[in-house]
């Protein structure tokens, strides 16, 4: 159902800040401390773009690598194709990577920021991977 009844806002607002402000707002909501830091740590992500690693060297380790994956006998397709996914993501700088650049980048005189940013990511990662239990999220 259109929205003809609201007004035209003069400002469009890009898709990942857009995404970014959703997941923020959203994670408010959760019901549990563990989903609402999750959430809150995770809408970072949308921001952060990651760049493309340019080391020739690199892109021929990547390549013969995917090489050896493909011409593989033993392994199954379903294997092949995860393995394939996994090697060619080593092309570019990972999202943690890329979020602490755009820490550097926009909060560079607060010092702390990083620190906090990467103890957040941490955490986040383990309740994510592991299930890990944090009592003192608050904090």
């Amino acid at each position: 159902m259109p929205n003809n009844h609201l007004p035209k806002t003069r400002y469009e607002i890009a898709d990942k800040p857009k995404f970014s402000m959703e997941l923020f707002a959203a994670a408010r909501l959760e019901a549990t401390e563990r989903a609402r830091f999750v959430g809150l740590v995770s809408a970072l992500e949308p921001l952060a773009e990651q760049k493309k690693f340019e080391y020739p060297d690199l892109k021929k380790i990547v390549k013969d690598t995917l090489n050896k994956v493909q011409d593989s006998l033993d392994l199954p397709d379903d294997i092949k194709r995860s393995l394939e996914g996994s090697i060619s993501n080593l092309t570019r700088e990972s999202v943690s990577h890329a979020i602490k650049r755009l820490i550097i980048t926009h909060l560079s005189e607060d010092k702390m920021a990083l620190e906090i940013l990467e103890e957040a990511y941490t955490i986040r990662s383990k309740i994510l991977h592991e299930g890990a239990f944090y009592p003192d999220l608050r904090d």
